[in-house]
């Protein structure tokens, strides 16, 4: 993983040709949003006095809507906010030679702290929390998408009719864009571990390795944009929507989180089929703050009436693990194999955005449970193969 500085990203923007740097923020949607800046002003302006954006970015709805909040809202005028530039997360972006990317802090009106509706600073924080006592986060992410083709009407339909999980010989033609996917993300200071096919017709898994917690998130909100950025060049389509097309399986998203000691080992590494007192505490706090946890999952009033209303905790024992189901929201919780060395701990939250598919966690690799349909308690809402939101 390539970590750049100002002064490397300038030598690597003279070699590469870099003409334009995409200032970029995300957004509460885990979107990108930002300004596009002639190479020569970023280096001269806006690297270190940073730019401008309205903080309106912050409560745009999935359909960009605006959805008032206490403080940004048309009362006040939607201000703008002076989003800097971290000067350590500077990336290449070699699918679309010429441009550069660099994340940014967002500050408040005054300019004397971060934005309150700012992610990417309200993870600042919670990673200084946890460095303060010691440890230092560390994230790997799991998307799953599908990749589509659009009809003459407009439907999005996956490129492939059938299922054929993980195989090494069938569409060779899809390879060629999933080699420009890893490079792509590859080029952007990701590091690729390998890509295979999901159990869906057209579905797609990328993995990615673990890093601190802020790297993680940038690399995660940056392989959505470049997956999308990379499908629409081949004449595709990316959807990260959990539950697109109400016959296949749904697209989850994996979680793995463990905590790096002061002396750089896994503070988890000595669990042995059962949490240490580090892992203990750390899924604790998942469980009590599952309730606020269950919206990275479910972002949106979307999700509420696919809750089961009775609010029972339903029953789920995946091979050879039994799996805690907490109700209200349900939060889904694994103890690490006695053979698994060091762990993760795992989060999950069902249902994400749209129709009742589940983002899952997972605390040793290999060893992942999805269910392919909804257990019992849960509804999925039959849609047509169109998908109406590209999350």
């Amino acid at each position: 993983m390539t970590q750049m500085n100002l002064n490397t990203f300038l030598t690597k923007c003279k070699e590469t040709g870099v003409h334009t740097v995409e200032v970029a923020v995300v957004d509460t949607f885990a979107h990108l949003r930002g300004k596009r800046v002639p190479v020569d002003r970023y280096f001269a302006e806006v690297a270190e006095g940073g730019a401008a954006i309205a903080d309106a970015i912050y409560i745009l709805g999935m359909d960009d809507d605006i959805v008032e909040h206490a403080t940004v809202n048309m009362d006040s005028g939607f201000l703008d906010t002076r989003i800097v530039p971290d000067l350590e997360s500077h990336r290449l972006l070699t699918h679309r030679p010429g441009y550069g990317l660099v994340f940014c802090s967002s500050l408040d009106e005054h300019g004397t702290g971060p934005h309150e509706l700012s992610p990417r600073d309200l993870l600042a924080a919670q990673v200084e929390r946890c460095r303060v006592l010691g440890v230092d986060p560390v994230v790997a992410t799991e998307p799953e998408f599908y990749l589509c083709t659009v009809g003459d009407d407009g439907a999005w339909t996956p490129v492939r009719s059938y299922i054929k999980y993980s195989s090494l010989t069938d569409a060779p033609d899809l390879e060629v864009v999933l080699a420009d996917m890893r490079a792509g993300l590859a080029g952007a200071g990701i590091e690729v571990e390998s890509s295979n096919q999901e159990y869906g017709p057209g579905q797609i898994e990328v993995n990615t390795g673990p890093t601190d917690a802020m790297r993680a998130a940038d690399d995660f909100v940056l392989y959505r944009s470049v997956v999308k950025q990379v499908a629409e060049q081949h004449g595709m389509r990316a959807t990260f929507m959990p539950k697109p097309f109400t016959e296949d399986s749904g697209s989850g998203l994996h979680v793995h989180t463990s905590l790096r000691a002061s002396d750089g080992s896994n503070a988890f590494a000595d669990s042995d089929g059962a949490p240490n007192e580090p892992m203990g505490h750390w899924v604790a706090g998942i469980l009590e703050h599952a309730e606020a946890l269950v919206l990275l999952g479910a972002p949106t009033a979307t999700p509420s009436p696919l809750v089961a209303s009775s609010g029972k905790a339903a029953e789920a024992k995946p091979p050879t693990q039994v799996v805690k189901v907490i109700s209200r929201p349900p939060v889904l919780v694994a103890p690490p194999r006695p053979t698994a060395p060091g762990g993760f701990a795992p989060t999950a939250s069902p249902p994400p955005t749209c129709t009742g598919a589940w983002t899952t966690g997972r605390c040793w690799p290999g060893a992942s449970w999805r269910p392919a349909r909804p257990p019992t308690g849960w509804s999925s809402v039959p849609r047509e193969r169109t998908p109406t939101r590209t999350c």
